[in-house]
């Protein structure tokens, strides 16, 4: 019947939508942390060394809120196997650099120079996060352990290695099992020690790495799937994050002989992470496009 037709012709609908606006909020989330950062710095008269730094700042709210939303938002957004696996991650980590300091005691000791932007009672401040942060931190695994399991239990993590699974996917599922025990570990050791010592940087480089995945698992050929332009711009977008993670390294390194430098690196990756949702959103309307398309004639036939 035609009310039966109408029935299911709505969820894909409403999924549609759900994706579109889910892919807006990439978006648009990124876009306001760079805003922020930017233009508060400017009126603050002086720029963090990092966004992470802005930890210190009065801007804390909005760098710790956007990156929990960010973080969400790539956990439950649904894509091919190995780019749904890499956002997953990426998405799990940047809880991680949200609710880790940098450097637990000098970020809220007061020790970023910035003027008018310290704490107040910064020491007491620190005290008090070091004693809640194993609370947020157990919680946090306790939810993520539960999401694996039901994942696994209904499948979605048992294709990565089934016998369909491909030599990517598998390699990707193994990966991201030998980094997450190994950043346990590390998150243990430290969480004893009271320092959480690297867990800010090591969960920032592992959510980059996750992101680059997912660009890179769009690598294939210009088809139904993409348009040559997109494509490119993939590909553009991939090298480009390569260019940041080099000279990210190179800061850690030796240094640039400039000021900032690694807040420039970071606003360059959140360029390129606002430009890789614009080409996913722009292929996938490409795609609901030919989806609609194909659909017409069915629907006259009938």
């Amino acid at each position: 019947s035609q009310e039966e037709q109408r029935a299911t012709a709505i969820e894909p609908r409403q999924a549609i939508e759900t994706y579109r606006h889910l892919r807006m909020l990439l978006i648009a989330l990124p876009v306001f942390l760079l805003m922020t950062t930017f233009f508060g710095g400017w009126l603050l008269g002086d720029f963090a060394d990092s966004i992470s730094a802005n930890y210190a700042t009065p801007l804390r709210d909005i760098f710790v809120g956007v990156l929990v939303a960010i973080g969400s938002c790539l956990i439950v957004y649904n894509g091919r196997p190995v780019e749904e696996l890499a956002l997953n991650v990426a998405g799990f980590y940047a809880m991680f650099v949200a609710f880790v300091p940098y450097s637990l005691t000098d970020v809220l000791a007061g020790k970023t120079e910035l003027t008018g932007q310290e704490l107040a009672s910064a020491e007491a401040a620190a005290h008090e996060l070091a004693k809640v942060l194993p609370v947020i931190l157990t919680s946090l695994f306790v939810i993520a352990a539960v999401f694996i399991g039901v994942e696994w239990r209904s499948g979605l993590l048992k294709r990565h290695v089934d016998e369909n699974a491909t030599k990517a996917e598998r390699f990707m599922f193994i990966a991201t099992l030998g980094l997450g025990t190994g950043f346990l570990i590390l998150l243990a050791i430290t969480g004893l020690m009271g320092t959480y010592w690297g867990v800010h940087m090591i969960a920032a480089i592992l959510m980059i790495v996750g992101l680059a995945t997912a660009v890179a698992s769009h690598r294939s050929e210009p088809g139904i799937n993409s348009t040559p332009k997109i494509a490119s711009q993939y590909r553009a977008i991939l090298w480009s994050m390569v260019a940041v993670g080099v000279a990210l390294g190179y800061e850690l390194a030796f240094g640039w002989p400039f000021e900032n430098a690694v807040a420039y690196i970071e606003w360059a990756a959140i360029i390129l992470f606002t430009w890789y949702w614009v080409a996913e959103t722009v292929r996938q309307e490409h795609l609901i496009k030919i989806d609609a398309a194909v659909e017409e004639p069915r629907v006259g036939d009938g």
